[in-house]
């Protein structure tokens, strides 16, 4: 992982950090990790299996921003710890926050805990930026620029613990509309810019 100066928050006086990372973990070879990017593998039919990536992001160690690329609308995205069942859909997870990009649901260990309500999604996927705050455990949510919302706050707080970033992609074909079979994928911006408003 890779972290790049860090800049003033427009709306607060902490800084943010942005940083790049790798794909670094999967299931059974679910996906095709190279660097920067996860591509689904066709054929499967597992649903939502995490990727998680090689950013260690501490307690008490300051705000970080990364962004990620998607393009389908059937992932989910949010931040796992480091023992996450891999085999496990994300979202089921103990020790994994989901949220779906379809229904804006924020999930931990199956349950619902909110839901991002002004979250749509197209279903070519879009720019994902994300901040991560590691002394009160929380992540932001940005989609093309624009705000979305807390997906991971006080209902699941990851306050004190060490969060790493984790995406996963339906394993169905069927929902891989005009993507083309194999070409469901979720890329790490390698150059994150902070150029919109952070709250």
């Amino acid at each position: 992982p890779k972290k790049k100066n860090p800049i003033e928050m427009s709306s607060k006086s902490k800084q943010v950090t942005p940083c790049t990372f790798n794909w670094a973990r999967c299931s059974n070879n679910l996906y095709k990790l190279e660097g920067g990017s996860a591509v689904y593998n066709a054929g499967g039919t597992l649903q939502y299996r995490p990727v998680v990536g090689d950013l260690a992001m501490a307690p008490n160690t300051g705000r970080y921003f990364y962004e990620i690329r998607v393009n389908c609308d059937n992932t989910r995205l949010g931040i796992c710890g480091a023992n996450v069942d891999l085999d496990n859909e994300m979202g089921k997870n103990a020790d994994c926050v989901s949220l779906n990009l379809q229904t804006g649901q924020v999930e931990f260990n199956g349950v619902e805990v909110k839901r991002l309500w002004r979250l749509v999604t197209p279903v070519s996927g879009g720019r994902f930026g994300f901040v991560y705050d590691s002394d009160e455990g929380t992540l932001q949510i940005y989609l093309n620029n624009e705000y979305h919302g807390t997906a991971v706050g006080p209902e699941v707080s990851y306050k004190g613990k060490t969060a790493y970033p984790c995406i996963a992609l339906a394993g169905s074909e069927l929902n891989n509309r005009n993507i083309g079979v194999g070409k469901k994928h979720a890329i790490v911006n390698a150059q994150p810019e902070v150029t919109y408003t952070l709250f």
